[in-house]
């Protein structure tokens, strides 16, 4: 994850530095236009309310795009943050007997609604026709070939290979790694930042964000992404 501060960025330049970063072409899916923010202010943004759990972007995606950026046009502070955790420093720090437990399983991941904990204040979305996938618990980056755990909490349906009673528990054991307190890094937000991580690294979530809240527009690329039908676009409600 990178952090730049106090940045004139224009959408253009936001699209131009994801190319370069992820040296491939951004892909027929990514938006040319500058219309994708993250905003409780902009009409037509997305999750403008709510907390969102723990993801990656588009778990669900055969191909998950590789790189995520958010450029704050407009902050008031007291904002809330963004919060980040390692995939790489999770699958490291699962136990012996954790890591033998999940070895060789997979995981069902969804664009549709999951719930799971306290949901109160969480932002869920609402897709007609949910894209799935199945990938393996530990999965393999295909850059640098690093061991990564591959589940959240907003995205993972379940865990395919055990019984249904045992896959709920074994997530929460996972979770608990991956979540841990020591384990996130909170970005507070001020308008010029610039965040650009490895979207197979890094899952990000944040707290209730209202719309009657301090100001938060953050302007949002990710690349390369895959095409999305009419009945694949989520739209958002609160849990």
């Amino acid at each position: 994850m990178l952090l730049f501060r106090d940045l004139e960025l224009t959408h253009a330049g936001q699209l131009k530095l994801a190319e370069v970063l992820i040296q491939k072409e951004l892909g027929p899916g990514t938006p040319r236009e500058d219309r994708w923010y993250i905003s409780n202010r902009r009409e037509r943004s997305a999750a403008p309310f709510g907390r969102l759990q723990f993801h990656a972007d588009m778990m669900w995606s055969e191909e998950p795009c590789d790189l995520v950026s958010l450029y704050a046009v407009e902050v008031e502070p007291p904002v809330a943050p963004t919060t980040f955790v390692s995939t790489t420093h999770a699958w490291a720090a699962l136990g012996d007997d954790l890591r033998s437990r999940v070895e060789g399983l997979h995981a069902l991941h969804t664009a549709g609604e999951v719930r799971r904990g306290n949901m109160e204040d969480v932002i869920l979305t609402n897709v007609v026709n949910p894209p799935t996938t199945v990938k393996p618990l530990e999965l393999r980056h295909p850059r640098t070939g690093e061991s990564l755990l591959y589940a959240c909490e907003q995205m993972t349906k379940a865990i395919v290979d055990v019984p249904e009673e045992e896959s709920e528990p074994l997530l929460e054991e996972l979770f608990g790694v991956l979540y841990d307190e020591e384990a996130r890094i909170d970005h507070h937000w001020r308008t010029g930042d610039l965040v650009v991580w490895d979207n197979l690294v890094v899952q990000h979530g944040r707290p209730n964000v209202t719309e009657q809240g301090p100001v938060r527009t953050l302007r949002k690329v990710a690349a390369p992404m895959p095409v999305l039908t009419k009945d694949q676009i989520p739209t958002y409600a609160k849990a």
